[in-house]
């Protein structure tokens, strides 16, 4: 199953048949992450995550990532869509272009950026942790299938 996790300018899906709205309990936050299954065309769900919250009431600072993503993991999620709106650094990523990175540089500060810290939360399976510190292959962070199905899709829009 895939997730959409849309940010500033995508607070909800339209256009698609919501199934359900969800409550996911994480360990890493009191309040449960709360997400939209909705279906496809085809019959497959599509599970909807807005990044700043219902109502978009988080700032980018507020977001726990790791919560987010333990949902998606909880609900059996493979494979993640995000979406962002923010500024471009080319004239060539202008606003509506479709830009797929193939890598990463991360910025931030003050937050976790690991499941594996050593103290029970590493990622087993959804409802199984381990304290066992791991490392993972970060050469190639995006998965090079999914992007190439986003390439080929956006070519048949002419997007």
């Amino acid at each position: 199953m895939l997730a959409v996790i849309g940010g500033s300018g995508l607070n909800s899906l339209t256009g698609l048949r919501e199934l359900r709205r969800e409550q996911v309990t994480t360990p890493y936050q009191q309040a449960p992450v709360s997400v939209s299954v909705a279906i496809l065309e085809n019959g497959r769900e599509l599970v909807f995550l807005p990044r700043h919250g219902e109502g978009h009431v988080l700032p980018p600072h507020r977001i726990n990532y790791r919560a987010n993503i333990f949902a998606l993991h909880k609900l059996n999620v493979s494979g993640v869509i995000a979406v962002n709106a923010v500024g471009g650094i080319s004239e060539k990523m202008a606003p509506g272009v479709i830009v797929l990175p193939d890598q990463i540089i991360d910025y931030t500060w003050g937050r976790d950026h690991t499941f594996f810290d050593g103290d029970q939360t590493g990622l087993l399976s959804p409802d199984q942790f381990t304290s066992t510190v791991a490392h993972i292959d970060f050469t190639r962070p995006y998965d090079d299938d999914l992007q190439t199905l986003i390439l080929h899709a956006a070519g048949k829009l002419r997007l």
